[in-house]
């Protein structure tokens, strides 16, 4: 039933790109021309924030004072992440699936404050944890606002590799602290 749960994720992140893609098309542009503005700058400036984010985030997760707000997010997102390759599979189904929607479609057409609020207010399993809901507004907001500085500037590749890079190497760090609690 998990590995069910995990490909209905990713499927339907992947639509949601998709989504966003034909939204463009209709409603900004009719052309796929931003697609095709690859360079390797996006792709360095992304990846190289997606790790300072990702590591900042995990050292902050490290803190004493955090320790609640780990525990509730293990509890949420172990029985996803365990899968060995479903860390990676769900960053890029993220990266990919939630920056089209997000980045070139909804900041294109409602900018990028807007998108970014929209973005937060999709992550709606965080909202479970009380009474880190602020906190955790507070950096998904950070984190959108990023994504939506990086396309703005260097186009959809550096917002994808961000948050692809960004994460997956927070979920393979929550899965290797998933593994070691199974292995206690």
């Amino acid at each position: 039933m998990r590995s069910t749960k995990n490909v209905l994720i990713i499927v339907v992140t992947l639509f949601l790109g998709g989504l966003g893609m034909a939204l463009r098309w209709w409603f900004v542009s009719p052309s796929w021309q931003y697609l095709f503005q690859i360079t390797w700058q996006a792709f360095v400036i992304g990846i190289s924030l997606g790790i300072f984010f990702a590591l900042v985030y995990s050292k902050i997760f490290s803190l004493k004072t955090f320790q609640p707000l780990w525990q509730k997010l293990k509890t949420l997102l172990c029985p996803i992440v365990r899968p060995f390759l479903m860390p990676l599979l769900l960053s890029l189904a993220a990266g990919i699936g939630e920056e089209l929607l997000f980045r070139a479609f909804l900041q294109e057409v409602i900018g990028l404050v807007p998108a970014a609020f929209l973005f937060v207010l999709v992550h709606v399993h965080y909202w479970q944890m009380r009474p880190w809901r602020g906190l955790l507004f507070i950096s998904l907001l950070l984190i959108s606002i990023v994504l939506g500085i990086l396309y703005h500037y260097w186009g959809i590749y550096a917002a994808m590799s961000f948050h692809t890079t960004y994460d997956a190497i927070l979920l393979f760090y929550l899965r290797k602290a998933c593994m070691s609690i199974s292995d206690s």
